[in-house]
């Protein structure tokens, strides 16, 4: 996603695809915002509305997908912090 105020994208949009990326992984390749197109799925993020967590989904990520679809670019967090948490994540579930 954009950011909204500049238009332009930035690592931290960047981010929320990281996250839809991850949702597609934990989804065994679903299609993101299904019956939607993009002017639609657009259209209901920014009025909030984001995906559910797919089933085989571990909760640990699901906190990180969600924290790279805040809203705010500002609030979601960055490539270093997602590295350091997947880390921790992957020696859990190893």
């Amino acid at each position: 996603m954009k950011h909204q105020q500049t238009g332009r994208y930035t690592s931290l949009s960047d981010v929320w695809s990281y996250g839809v990326l991850l949702w597609e992984i934990f989804s065994r390749g679903s299609t993101p915002y299904p019956g939607m197109n993009n002017n639609e799925a657009r259209e209901k993020i920014e009025g909030g509305y984001r995906m559910n967590q797919p089933p085989e989904c571990p909760d640990a990520v699901w906190e990180w997908i969600q924290a790279c679809w805040r809203k705010e670019p500002e609030d979601r967090p960055n490539f270093s912090e997602i590295k350091t948490a997947m880390k921790k994540i992957h020696k859990i579930f190893k």
